[in-house]
Formats: structure tokens, C-alpha cells, sequence
């Protein structure tokens, strides 16, 4: 890993006592919240992703009715987002949880994340376009920028 100091000390000193089975199982059952101060706390950190040397994942939605697989995020702009696993949800919570288990994963709260349940093979046509904002909360009146990526020629914002 290479997380700055005070990353890692907020790692070690306050997440990782807080973490236990019982996290997964509040995020399992409402991946949307409201959460627990001990989760909020914890999504918090992994969606920040401190740490570049991981993914960067997003959820991606293909077909319909829909299905949701789990994409990553390219750290330059202007390159596509790439699907991650042949894995498909049937629903926005279960793919959410699935990125969850991985960012677990990944700071090693977790041994290995738990296998997709009513997973099939990814068959349906990748998205045709994904967009997110480069922050995740922000002061009113502060600029964000919306990233975008579209297998179309135009798209427009409103």
C-alpha cells in the first residue's frame, strides 16, 4: 500500500478496530443508508481511495431490463471504463456491495470478498455512457467537474 501517514494512522487507529461482520452485514442489507457512524465512516475512506495504487471502481449498468456489473474507473481522462469481472447483479444494491467487499479487499479488512450472489455471465452490451463528479461532497457555490464517458458521438448535461 502506499497510503500517506496520516491515511494509514486513520487506517490502523480508527478503522480497523471499528471493523467487524457486523459492517458487512448493515452495508448487505442497505447499501444506500442511512448508515451506522462507524460504517459512514468507513465508506467514507474507501471512496476517497487514498491509496492509488488501487482501482478506482464504479458501478455499471447494461441492458433491460438492467443488470449491474463492476467497472474501473481509468486515472487518465479520456480513456474508457473497463468491466471488471463477468459478474452481473440483479439489482444496483447487490453491485454496490460487491464494490464495498472489494475496497475491503483491497485495504485487507478482508481476506477475500464474499462470491456474487444470482450472478450470470455478463452478456448484456456495455453502457453507453457513465459519468461521475471528481469529488464527492462539496461546499455550496464550489466548482466540481463531471467527468463523462460515452460510446456516443454527443451527450449533453442539463
Amino acid at each position: 500500500m502506499s497510503l500517506s501517514n496520516a491515511d494509514q494512522v486513520i487506517l490502523d487507529q480508527t478503522l480497523r478496530p471499528a471493523f467487524g461482520e457486523q459492517l458487512i452485514v448493515e452495508h448487505r442489507e442497505n447499501p444506500f443508508g442511512p448508515h451506522s457512524t462507524s460504517l459512514a465512516a468507513l465508506l467514507l475512506f474507501l471512496r476517497r481511495n487514498p491509496d492509488p495504487a488501487f482501482p478506482r471502481y464504479c458501478v455499471l449498468r447494461a441492458g433491460d431490463p438492467p443488470l449491474w456489473g463492476i467497472g474501473h474507473k481509468p486515472s487518465r481522462r479520456g480513456m474508457p471504463i473497463t468491466a471488471l469481472s463477468e459478474a452481473m447483479y440483479h439489482s444496483r444494491g447487490e453491485a454496490e456491495h460487491a464494490v464495498f467487499l472489494r475496497r475491503l479487499g483491497d485495504y485487507r479488512l478482508i481476506t477475500s470478498p464474499e462470491p456474487a450472489t444470482r450472478a450470470q455471465p455478463a452478456a448484456a452490451e456495455p453502457p453507453g455512457i457513465m459519468g461521475y463528479l471528481s469529488q464527492l461532497s462539496a461546499a455550496p457555490g464550489s466548482r466540481l467537474t463531471l467527468h463523462v464517458s460515452t460510446t456516443g458521438s454527443r451527450w449533453c448535461a442539463r
